[in-house]
């Protein structure tokens, strides 16, 4: 079956990632020690939670993190940590832009928060329009990678055939979970395995950094 589309993971994939920066920066801006922070954050499960969508819209998500850092974390404070960490790759971007061309459609799945997908557009800019109305986080589906429902939740919305969507994601678990629900999917290890796959459909992967 012809390409149709490829759901990109972010983190990883499409952007590098510095989650230990994200909680430094966050710790510095709310005056606690990066510990503090790195419990209110993850170890509390709040993050964990938020991503699945199970009761934390941004303000309460907020609240919470705030709650046991025992000290305010604003959405400007958030979103500039976030954005300082989140660093998407020129190439896959380019790839992005020449697979849009050839005709195959592009979209993003992140286990992320309704606070991320609320700032996606400031955190990523770089991402859009590439990924216009395409820029999906798993709290949106109220479920997380790797369980199948939310990659048949997604297509359902994107109205894309799993068997014709190649799925990208650097945890294996979340390959195995969209193979699972129907999806082609890459395990992304490295680049040069990755212009495999897509050589494969007929795409190059460029040298831009």
């Amino acid at each position: 079956m012809q390409l149709q589309a490829v759901l990109f993971d972010l983190d990883g994939v499409l952007a590098d990632y510095d989650r230990d920066g994200r909680i430094a920066r966050m710790a510095a801006s709310a005056g606690v020690s990066a510990e503090t922070m790195q419990y209110a954050v993850y170890g509390s499960g709040i993050e964990l939670a938020a991503d699945s969508g199970t009761g934390y819209d941004p303000d309460t998500y907020l609240a919470a993190i705030s709650r046991l850092a025992g000290a305010t974390v604003t959405r400007e404070a958030w979103i500039a940590a976030r954005r300082d960490v989140t660093r998407p790759r020129a190439w896959m971007l380019k790839l992005a832009a020449n697979l849009i061309q050839g005709g195959v459609a592009v979209g993003m799945l992140t286990n992320n928060t309704l606070m991320f997908g609320e700032s996606v557009r400031q955190v990523a800019p770089d991402l859009f329009p590439l990924f216009e109305g395409t820029a999906w986080t798993s709290a949106e589906f109220g479920t997380r990678k790797p369980y199948t429902d939310v990659y048949e939740r997604c297509l359902a919305r994107w109205d894309k055939d799993p068997a014709a969507t190649l799925f990208v994601d650097d945890l294996e678990e979340n390959v195995v979970g969209a193979e699972r629900a129907g999806l082609m999917a890459h395990w992304y290890r490295d680049r040069a395995g990755f212009a495999a796959t897509m050589w494969r459909f007929g795409f190059v992967v460029g040298e831009t950094v």
